[in-house]
């Protein structure tokens, strides 16, 4: 590879660094405004949204998935249980074990998060031009071809005996 080459991949890797960091704090600082109007904490959010796209788990898988420890996630847990957002119940497969999951207000919440969230990446693109919507569509189709194959290889790696 030539010159140009690295110094147009580096100003790629340098501009996809900047942006995707731009991006992510706009997007979250989102996501942490609607929560914390509604009285809840990031993590607090966190679990929600674990718990909506994963599902149902114990109380110490959540605390695994945090990386935080079991009292930690029980406290968090606590608040959302009164607010009438999760459900904590015992486990049918272990009763030592509390089950957690969305109540119907829960999932509710977090769809509200998401429609949020939406709206404003579509305020976003719709300043976009036509063609830079294009162009950003095929980026975004060729990276996410990318990512899936990375993220395959990962799965496949940690799979193997």
């Amino acid at each position: 590879m030539g010159t140009t080459a690295h110094t147009s991949l580096d100003h790629l890797r340098d501009t996809m660094t900047q942006t995707l960091g731009r991006f992510m704090h706009l997007w979250m600082r989102a996501s942490r405004r609607f929560f914390k109007e509604r009285g809840l904490s990031f993590g607090q959010a966190m679990i929600l949204r674990h718990l909506y796209y994963r599902g149902p788990c114990t109380v110490s898988g959540m605390a695994a998935h945090m990386e935080i420890s079991n009292p930690a996630a029980s406290q968090f847990l606590h608040r959302l249980v009164e607010m009438g957002l999760v459900t904590r119940e015992e486990n049918p497969q272990d009763r030592r074990q509390k089950r957690i999951a969305l109540t119907p207000a829960g999932r509710a919440l977090v769809e509200e998060a998401q429609h949020v969230q939406r709206e404003w990446l579509q305020n976003l693109l719709s300043s976009l031009s036509p063609e830079e919507r294009e162009c950003l569509q095929r980026a975004f189709e060729i990276l996410n071809e990318r990512v899936g194959a990375i993220n395959n290889l990962h799965q496949e790696a940690e799979h193997k005996p």
